[in-house]
Parts: structure tokens; C-alpha cells; sequence
């Protein structure tokens, strides 16, 4: 790939880690602007790191900041490849970011401002940096031949069986529903032909099945071989299939609700998916980083099947990005080959 694709990647990541930041620490997003709010709130600032009024702090909120910060960390460091002083400007935009975060969760009735957050923010943001660093050093070579190798073999089809694989364990995840026999699944899903939910409420719930569709299309068109009508043709029919197959397969779940117009917005999400795909490894990587979004976003009520579901369009963003990285030229993806004499 070359430099302004490469930087342009790397932009879109760091991009995508901000918010993923944002998104989980200004959570449950309602504010109170009063100045008697933000004055309670400023009364009740935790000062000093790692103590909350004398008592320590709970760990599990001291790992999540690390864990959160540490992909900003990673991404901003390769985003400032080359520049001088990268290791301050990455502790500079965490500080920002973190400061920024702090202040806003100020009007925010279910935060709390804290200078442990902002501490382990920026611990977080420094191990991220470490990885990068790492990587650059030893990791970025050996991955390079691995993946080398990988090219030379064609790997697409085995990472859109493993795809397909998750789909169809996730579609067999227990519901919340009610258990019901197969006689009644099989009613359910022949009477959800006749019966639309309206396009208010179908749009609503087709948003995730569609993100499911736009990255299998995505994964699907790039890994097959041929010209850009057959692949995208092909990406688009397989990704149907699938969702039809998943349908079918609920219906062998007795606590699943099987639903043919879920399959017809994974369908139609797998068109622009699959076109995607064949466009190039940015459109591809937008596909996958809207898959992921969509997934990091998802409502987490429902029990089981909503978080399986989010595992798998994660998994499934992390196995399109690596489709639209690999080189589906075995000759260049083996490396430069010798001239001979």
C-alpha cells in the first residue's frame, strides 16, 4: 500500500479508538447543564489518584481506562509514524482527550470526575504507544512474512468459512424468548413472510443484521477470485445464502425468533458490503469499521444472543480488515523475487 493510503488508514484508526473513548465514557449521554449540577459535581472531584475519599479505587474501573486508552495509544503512534517527539504527542492527545472527557463528565449525574481516570488515561495511552513501538520493532516483519505466506495460499475462503462458522453458532446462542417446539419455530418463520413489521419498526431492527451483511459482503466479494461483476455478484448471493441459512438454523433453537426479514436486511446491507469489497482496501476497511461501530454501539439488552452477536460482527470487522490488508497477488504477496542473471 502506498504512503497516502497507509497514512489514511492509520488516521481512520485513530479515529475510530477516539471514539470508542468517547462513546464509553460519556455513557448514558444525558447531561445537566445547571450551575448548581456542575457545581456539585466539581464539590465532588476525586483529587487524588488511586484514592477515593481514602478508600482505593475499584480496580476493574482502573483496568477498563488502561484497556481503553491503550488502542488510542497504539493507533495515535502509528498515525505519527515518522514524526519527531512521538511519544510526547501521544501523552499530549490522551492528556487532551482525557481532560476533555473529565470536564464533560462533570454534567453527566452518573459520573464522576476523578484524577485516577485521568492518570491511568494516560498510563493506558503510554502502553498503547508501547505496542506500537514493539510492533514497529519485531512484531510489524514477522506478521509481514506470515501474512506473505498466507497470500501465497489464498486465505479469503478460510476466513469466510470462519465467519460463517460464528454465524451460525451465534444463531444457535439461547434466546430470552420462551422455549417452543420445531412444529411452532417452523410456523413462526413461514408466517414471517406474510407478515411486515412496518418500516419503522423494520428499520430500526434491521440495523445490525444489515452491519452483519455490509461486513460479510465486504469479506465475502474481496476473497473471491474473478472480476469485479462476479465478485461482487458473488459476495452479495453468498451473503444472502447465509442469512437465509441463519433463519433456518433458529429455527432448531427452541428460545430463538426466526424472522425473514432480518435475513432480507442482511441481504441488503451485503450489496454495498460486497461492492465495497471489490473497490479497494480503504472502502473495504469503512466497511468493516461501520460493521464495528455498529457492534461497539449495539444496545447490550437482550441477554446472550446480543452479546454473542456483537462478538461475532466484531470478529467479523476484524476478519474483513484483514482481507483488504492481504495481497491477493501470490506472486507480489511472497515477496520480491529475484532477477535472474
Amino acid at each position: 500500500m502506498n504512503r497516502p493510503g497507509r497514512a489514511a488508514l492509520h488516521a481512520l484508526a485513530w479515529a475510530a479508538a477516539t471514539l470508542l473513548v468517547l462513546w464509553w465514557t460519556l455513557l448514558p449521554f444525558r447531561h445537566d447543564w445547571t450551575a448548581a449540577a456542575v457545581a456539585r459535581a466539581v464539590a465532588d472531584i476525586q483529587w487524588v489518584p488511586f484514592r477515593e475519599r481514602g478508600r482505593a479505587p475499584l480496580w476493574s474501573d482502573v483496568a477498563g481506562n488502561l484497556a481503553l486508552f491503550v488502542p488510542f495509544g497504539f493507533t495515535a503512534w502509528r498515525y505519527w509514524e515518522g514524526r519527531r517527539g512521538r511519544l510526547w504527542r501521544v501523552l499530549g492527545a490522551a492528556l487532551v482527550l482525557s481532560l476533555g472527557v473529565e470536564a464533560l463528565q462533570l454534567t453527566i449525574p452518573a459520573r464522576r470526575t476523578s484524577a485516577t481516570d485521568l492518570a491511568t488515561d494516560a498510563l493506558g495511552a503510554l502502553a498503547g504507544a508501547g505496542a506500537g513501538r514493539l510492533w514497529e520493532a519485531r512484531l510489524r516483519a514477522a506478521c509481514h512474512r506470515w501474512f506473505g505466506l498466507l497470500a501465497a495460499g489464498h486465505p479469503g475462503p478460510v476466513l469466510v468459512a470462519v465467519f460463517t462458522g460464528c454465524l451460525a453458532l451465534w444463531a444457535l446462542v439461547p434466546g430470552a424468548g420462551p422455549p417452543r417446539d420445531l412444529w411452532t419455530q417452523t410456523q413462526i418463520l413461514a408466517s414471517s413472510f406474510r407478515r411486515f413489521p412496518g418500516w419503522t419498526q423494520w428499520v430500526a431492527q434491521a440495523v445490525h443484521p444489515a452491519a452483519v451483511g455490509l461486513c460479510y459482503g465486504a469479506l465475502a466479494s474481496r476473497s473471491s477470485g474473478g472480476g469485479r461483476p462476479g465478485a461482487v455478484l458473488t459476495g452479495w448471493i453468498g451473503a444472502a445464502v447465509v442469512a437465509i441459512s441463519l433463519e433456518i438454523l433458529q429455527v432448531a433453537a427452541p428460545t430463538r425468533q426466526p424472522d425473514v426479514w432480518q435475513a432480507a436486511a442482511m441481504a441488503a446491507g451485503a450489496l454495498p458490503g460486497a461492492v465495497a469489497g471489490v473497490s479497494g482496501r480503504l472502502p473495504t476497511t469503512l466497511a468493516a469499521a461501520t460493521a464495528g461501530v455498529v457492534a461497539l454501539t449495539s444496545t447490550p439488552a437482550g441477554g446472550g444472543p446480543v452479546a454473542a452477536s456483537r462478538t461475532t460482527l466484531l470478529l467479523g470487522a476484524a476478519l474483513t480488515g484483514a482481507a483488504a490488508l492481504y495481497n491477493r497477488n501470490p506472486g507480489r504477496a511472497a515477496g520480491p523475487q529475484q532477477r535472474s542473471a
